[in-house]
This record gives structure tokens, sequence and C-alpha cells, in this order.
């Protein structure tokens, strides 16, 4: 968040606090009044809290910005793509047709046996097998 959004809403919380309190002050004595003081009392922390952000966030941007050593750098001016630019195939390239071919025979190959491999019968468990993680326990 900017640190200007931080101050304003600390303003705009001891504000709000400020007016909560002053509704607690019409009451007669302090057990009217302490139900007002209460919320009023975590939403000044509250914005003590956005003030003390943003505060934060502005020494922040100004210390990355003043010493940011990526702007020093002589190649700054000249971005790197993140991926090739040129639509040459590389050597040894991909030949899809050639997959295709070796899949089909793959799968012709595996269409003449149709006779399924018997499965071996599920082991029996007694018990269910514990999970182990790290060293054992002898």
């Amino acid at each position: 968040m900017k640190p200007i959004a931080w101050i304003a809403g600390g303003f705009a919380l001891s504000g709000l606090a400020a007016a909560l309190e002053s509704f607690g002050d019409v009451g007669s004595n302090p057990a009217a009044r302490l139900p007002l003081y209460i919320p009023a009392l975590f939403i000044l922390l509250g914005g003590q809290y956005c003030f003390w952000r943003g505060f934060r966030s502005g020494i922040v941007a100004l210390w990355s910005g003043a010493f940011d050593r990526r702007r020093k750098s002589p190649n700054a001016t000249t971005p790197k793509p993140a991926y090739r630019i040129d639509d040459s195939e590389p050597a040894g390239g991909f030949d899809a047709d050639a997959a295709f071919a070796r899949y089909m025979t793959q799968r012709e190959a595996g269409q003449a046996d149709p006779s399924p491999q018997p499965q071996p019968p599920a082991p029996l468990a007694t018990s269910p097998t514990r999970p182990t993680f790290g060293r054992r326990a002898i």
C-alpha cells in the first residue's frame, strides 16, 4: 500500500476515535462513558499503526529509490527478454511427424495383443502400515 494511503487511513481512524470519544463525554458517570472509551482506544491504536506503517513505507520507498543499484548498472537501459526472440529451430529440433509415427507404431503394437495381463491378487493386510518419517525406532 502506498505511504500516503496509510497516513490518510491513520488520520481517518484518529478522527473516528475522537468522534466516538466525544459521544462518550456526554455520559453522567464513568460507567456510562466507559463502553465508548474502550472502542475509541482500539480505533486510536489502529490509527497509530497506520501512521507507523505509512512513515515506514515512505522511508523504505525513499531509501530504495535513492540507493537502487539496478538503476546505476550500465545495462539498465537494455532490458533482456524473458524468452527467445528468434523463431529458428535449435539444432536437432523436434519433428512432429516422426513423433506421431512413433506413437502410432507403439499404439498399434499395444493393440495387437488384446489379451489382458492377469493381475496378482492383492495381499491381505492384517494391520495398516504406519507411515514412517525420519529415523525408525528400534
